[in-house]
């Protein structure tokens, strides 16, 4: 009887799919973007996918809450209670572009 997958080689899955379901919501969209096309990049299998997200919607919000965590823990500034940060502020105006994600179908 196979053993049953230990937690890091579940957290790799989930990176994996995470990392490839970022690259295809970038490339074309959440219209755009399928589940096959997602565990194919992966290489999972779309019940593993489901397993794990529920849905693609599910998925999207789980990339993006993933990059915006990461984001937030890069650019933490240590400052001063009451102080605000003028290097934290000139970051977030200027990048807050610099990666858009499209929302619109393929053509």
């Amino acid at each position: 009887m196979p053993l049953a997958p230990q937690s890091k080689e579940l957290g790799e899955v989930d990176e994996r799919i995470l990392n490839a379901a970022r690259k295809i919501f970038v490339e074309g969209g959440f219209e755009g973007a399928s589940i096959d096309e997602i565990a194919d990049a992966a290489r999972a299998g779309k019940p593993t996918i489901y397993a794990r997200f529920g849905d693609k919607r599910a998925l999207f919000t789980a990339v993006m809450t993933r990059d915006v965590v990461a984001r937030i823990t890069q650019f933490k500034v240590r400052r001063r209670p009451g102080r605000r940060s003028k290097s934290a502020s000139r970051f977030w105006r200027m990048d807050t572009c610099a990666h858009p994600i499209s929302f619109t179908e393929r053509p």
